[in-house]
């Protein structure tokens, strides 16, 4: 059983996530309704699970995860936003949170966010004995070291697919965070930049290529929401897709 807290400085979205998480098995949960007050909770409590939003007064969901993870590192974090905090929700995925939810917040999806977090955990927990077992074997580290290859290629066959860090560390029989500290000492990137680079170029392949829309070629290389794909690709590129497409018409 896990324990959940849920930060929001509006009440009524407090209780509305509250009411869609009944029937998930949390051993118990707490709302908070500042950033401050979030981290005292999580720090005498120290729950798995944290929900927040990104924009509350003093204390926003940045500085909360900023401050939890300098001491509390395993804790999990699921962000709310709204459109318009894309900067700040692309801040907080940049640190490791599990997921991003836009506002409003859909009961289907957060609840299968949520369950995803908690398969995560579970997995964790199988392999603490094992995640221990790697640290103090410099033959074990070594072999984790020689899938990274296998895996990049995997990753290069699969990137359309809602890839996360979970199902890498079950295939490739790894525990998810020794996972990502090994990817990132052997390639420099993240698992999560690693994929997003490989997705953005093909979508440059496509956008110089065909001409499909904008929505077609989202779904095409991977992301399921379109908005986020738009934002993401200005946010790398610093042009729109359909600015880069313009400029990169090839030459008949």
């Amino acid at each position: 059983m896990y324990k959940l807290v849920v930060v929001d400085d509006e009440k009524w979205v407090r209780r509305g996530i509250l009411s869609k998480v009944k029937t998930l098995p949390f051993s118990w949960v707490r709302e908070a309704s500042s950033g401050e007050e979030a981290y005292r909770l999580i720090h005498d409590e120290e729950p798995h699970i944290v929900i927040t939003d990104i924009k509350m007064p003093l204390m926003d969901g940045i500085a909360l995860i900023q401050k939890v993870k300098d001491t509390m590192p395993n804790v999990c974090f699921i962000i709310v936003s709204g459109y318009a905090e894309f900067d700040y929700a692309e801040k907080a995925l940049n640190m490791g949170v599990q997921g991003y939810l836009l506002k409003p917040i859909s009961e289907e999806r957060l609840v299968q966010k949520l369950k995803d977090v908690i398969a995560g955990l579970n997995l964790e927990d199988k392999h603490e004995k094992w995640h221990s077992i790697i640290e103090k074997d410099e033959h074990i580290t070594t072999n984790c070291k020689d899938v990274i290859p296998e895996m990049c290629t995997f990753i290069s066959r699969n990137y359309t697919s809602d890839l996360q860090v979970k199902d890498l560390a079950i295939k490739f029989s790894i525990a998810p965070n020794y996972l990502s500290t090994i990817f990132k000492s052997e390639t420099g990137n993240t698992i999560s930049k690693y994929i997003e680079d490989i997705r953005l170029e093909a979508a440059c392949q496509l956008l110089r290529d065909t001409t499909c829309n904008i929505y077609t070629i989202a779904q095409s290389v991977g992301y399921k929401d379109a908005q986020y794909f738009y934002r993401v690709f200005k946010k790398v590129k610093g042009i729109t897709p359909m600015e880069w497409r313009n400029d990169n018409q090839p030459i008949l």
